[in-house]
């Protein structure tokens, strides 16, 4: 087994070898909303390599504008240039792509990993491939990842021969990413989806309560986080609120209050990805069972005049906490079931609502032309900052949550902008907060116990 930076400088293949580069997609274990698993790559004569980087290389420029700027489906510009210049690289003959998946749903004994017979299927792959093309060794080159490298290195075994009609040498090897590619940041590095956390809500909370002198209490069984605070300030100003002492997070304070006969906890001012889903996680472990977010957003896509409220169904993953949730994907979605549910309660909630995607920043004021170019591209209706990472929590605790973007801006280009409507939209988005809790319980009863 060997590693290399510059396969063709260390590796040192000869003309007449076969080279295979692999790649993983999916996850390994199954982790969070990833239930696929697969490894594939492309196949190609060492004569041919220096062609295809070539061409590889060409394809970057026209699409990223620089040849050494890593090109990924997940980020590229949709548009028929990007695609035309795709199927002419593909369309060249001097190589191949080859690929092999399983599911979670494939029914593979519970003592058996997924790249077990991953690896084996693509041993058979490369077989069919290796007799059709005269050679004397095949290179089968990973592409390094710190998480995938162990369960990779442990079916190495199966690639120690191949069923060919001649004898045929075979070498394996990791090849970490090379110098044109950076290296992979420190966000997606070293991610274990399915380990659990050492630091917990509950065990946060255990010792809020200890210092606080609070009894362990349960929080409504719905709850609203309101990053802009309009909701809360009005509630409390007309005297339909009580503040929930026994609420030990360190960070907010927490308050109830009854609407259309439902009750409710709300959270002010939870900005941002990262403080959402802190406040998500320990919300959820002291007794929340459904969750909802409604904040201000930008509008992308127009749906005509502003303000109005888009159920978010996906969102763009344009911010750091979901990658500590979800392994990387380039949206994070809703549970479709609670959305379609929700839906059809918002219907009569007399509020123009669409449904659609977001893009969910770390950075609003890096909405770039070039960034807002790219999300309209996507069919992105809403720029906002907390969608994303709340879907990542709920697809991964299996928790619900359901989140909107109360678009009432177009980016503060012009004067006048970002009015919400009477009563700061706070009437407005109460109305599609019980709709939504309605959806919830609807969906909840069609699922069954469990």
């Amino acid at each position: 087994m060997q590693s290399t930076t510059k396969f063709e400088e260390e590796l040192n293949p000869d003309t007449d070898d076969l080279l295979i580069f692999v790649d993983d997609t999916g996850h390994e274990t199954f982790a969070g909303t990833q239930d696929f698993y697969g490894l594939g790559g492309c196949v190609m004569p060492r004569i041919s390599y220096e062609h295809i980087k070539t061409k590889w290389r060409e394809l970057r420029t026209i699409i990223n504008g620089d040849p050494n700027a890593p090109l990924h489906a997940s980020t590229m510009e949709r548009k028929p240039e990007n695609f035309a210049a795709l199927s002419e690289f593909f369309s060249d003959r001097s190589f191949i792509r080859i690929a092999v998946t399983t599911t979670k749903n494939a029914g593979l004994p519970p003592e058996m990993h997924p790249c077990i017979p991953v690896m084996g299927q693509l041993r058979e792959e490369i077989a069919i491939v290796a007799s059709c093309v005269p050679c004397k060794r095949v290179w089968i080159i990973f592409e390094s990842s710190e998480r995938a490298d162990p369960v990779v290195r442990s079916c190495f075994s199966q690639l120690t021969s191949l069923n060919v009609p001649w004898p045929l040498s075979v070498e394996h090897c990791f090849m970490p990413k090379s110098s044109n590619e950076p290296g992979r940041p420190p966000i997606l590095a070293g991610k274990d989806y399915a380990a659990a956390s050492v630091f917990t809500p509950s065990n946060l909370l255990r010792e809020a309560r200890r210092q606080k002198g609070l009894a362990a209490v349960r929080v409504p069984e719905i709850c609203v986080l309101d990053p802009d605070g309009d909701i809360l300030r009005r509630l409390r100003r007309s005297g339909h609120t009580q503040h929930l002492r026994s609420w030990a997070c360190y960070h907010t304070e927490l308050f109830a209050f009854d609407h259309e006969g439902e009750g409710f906890g709300i959270i002010g001012c939870a900005v941002g990805a990262a403080f959402a889903v802190l406040l998500a996680e320990q919300l959820f472990a002291c007794g929340c069972q459904f969750l909802v977010s409604v904040t201000s957003a930008g509008q992308i896509l127009a749906r005509g005049e502003t303000p109005y409220f888009v159920l978010i169904d996906r969102a763009l993953r344009d911010e750091g906490t979901s990658y500590h949730y979800l392994p990387p994907s380039e949206f994070a979605a809703a549970d479709l079931a609670l959305a379609a549910a929700a839906l059809e309660k918002l219907k009569g909630a007399g509020q123009r609502i669409y449904r659609g995607a977001a893009w969910t920043t770390d950075a609003p004021f890096r909405e770039t032309e070039a960034a807002i170019r790219q999300a309209r591209a996507r069919g992105i209706l809403a720029v906002e900052m907390e969608a994303a990472a709340l879907y990542a929590f709920a697809a991964a605790r299996r928790k619900a949550v359901l989140c909107f973007a109360h678009v009432t801006n177009r980016m503060a280009v012009k004067s006048g902008d970002f009015e919400k409507g009477e009563a700061d939209g706070s009437a407005a988005a109460l109305a599609v907060i019980a709709a939504a809790a309605r959806g919830w319980r609807r969906a909840r009863q069609a699922a069954g116990p469990g």
